[in-house]
């Protein structure tokens, strides 16, 4: 008889990407009833529902989400794994994946969802009395500056 536990896997993923959340209940043939993702702040010690699957029913976000979160995995295969879209930093959190299986319960796991910003695209270059630069057809502009000064071009 082979253990049941949850396997899944942390995220790491830049701001505006999407997410996958991956977790599958493994060992077992019994019947699932629910699988619940949850999701802890950093800043607090209780969990929050988010997503909520009824196999061969439904699969809704709740909390707030809306159709930010979908549902890709397969409950046939104890599959529980969703697709976060648009991430923000403020989803950089710890998310719980919860297989409810008759009759021996709940089985979870954590799952770490790291989010990083954009990396800068500001151009910085020594001035020399230039008002405005067009370069690969993109107007860019910035305010006085002489020869000496370092200027921070910004996109219009």
């Amino acid at each position: 008889h082979l253990p049941i536990y949850v396997a899944g896997r942390s995220s790491t993923v830049t701001v505006g990407e999407d997410a996958i959340l991956f977790c599958q209940l493994i060992g077992t043939t019994e019947r699932l009833t629910r699988i619940t993702w949850q999701r802890r702040t950093h800043t607090s010690s209780t969990n929050e529902n988010i997503f909520v699957i009824i196999p061969y029913d439904k699969a809704e976000s709740v909390n707030g989400f809306g159709d930010r979160i979908e549902f890709v995995g397969n409950t046939k295969e104890y599959n529980g794994t969703v697709r976060m879209k648009n991430v923000t930093s403020l989803d950089h959190q710890i998310y719980t994946c919860i297989f409810n299986i008759f009759p021996s319960g709940p089985f979870e796991k954590e799952i770490n969802l790291n989010v990083y910003g954009k990396k800068s695209k500001l151009i910085t270059v020594k001035m020399l009395n230039v008002n405005m630069l067009i370069r690969k057809k993109k107007h860019f502009y910035f305010t006085k500056y002489n020869q000496h000064n370092f200027g921070v071009f910004k996109h219009l």
